[in-house]
């Protein structure tokens, strides 16, 4: 009997505890369904901020307007989750992976990127962009060399490749729209672990095609 009251009283001790417990935990409860409902929102803002820069710099790239209309929601229904919504041929409201190409996924992928960067890159403006084309046509290609040079002509733009096609639209655009002298244009022609790469001014494949000859290199 004894052994029972003593235990009586520990489960009422840790009851009471469990009680007071419960009351925090509710609490809590609260508190992070509140602030997750105030960052989500606060998401949502600043995807209806950039939607503006998003859709202009998407139809730079895709101007015949098969693919519009990109739309960024928070998911509500689940933890850490955006949705992305496209009017693809007409058929609204589209999950942009059913109808278009692994090149067009990247190229929205780099415009959703490059919106961000106008709303948040204003006091620090560096663009770093490595290998952003893989997968992307030639065409497109040079739409993105020309949006780059004209949208972001107050940034300082960083841009590698292993493509040299594009790498010459580049130089070429730069060119067209006469800011050369704006631009750096260098090649990596050798790379090792001990020093690092060794960078040299680009060489149009022409002028190289002549050096090689004059050193008599056929």
């Amino acid at each position: 009997i004894e052994q029972v009251k003593s235990k009586v009283k520990d489960i009422s001790k840790v009851r009471s505890e469990l009680e007071a417990y419960q009351k925090y935990y509710v609490l809590a409860e609260k508190i992070y369904s509140a602030f997750s409902e105030i960052k989500k929102a606060k998401i949502q803002e600043i995807y209806t901020t950039i939607q503006g820069d998003m859709q202009n710099f998407h139809s730079m790239l895709h101007p015949d307007g098969s693919h519009k209309n990109i739309e960024l929601t928070v998911a509500l229904g689940r933890r850490a989750s955006t949705e992305m919504k496209i009017e693809s041929f007409g058929r609204k409201g589209e999950d942009p992976r059913a109808l278009t190409s692994e090149g067009h996924l990247d190229s929205l992928g780099l415009c959703i990127f490059l919106a961000f960067v106008k709303k948040f890159n204003r006091g620090c403006p560096l663009v770093i962009l490595d290998d952003v084309v893989t997968t992307i046509d030639a065409n497109h290609r040079n739409k993105i060399a020309e949006l780059l040079l004209k949208e972001f002509k107050d940034y300082q733009l960083i841009i590698t490749t292993h493509d040299r096609i594009w790498y010459e639209q580049l130089i070429n655009l730069q060119k067209a729209l006469n800011v050369q002298n704006n631009f750096v244009n260098m090649e990596i022609i050798r790379w090792n672990v001990d020093t690092g790469p060794i960078i040299s001014s680009y060489k149009h494949r022409w002028e190289r095609i002549l050096g090689k000859l004059g050193y008599n290199d056929k």
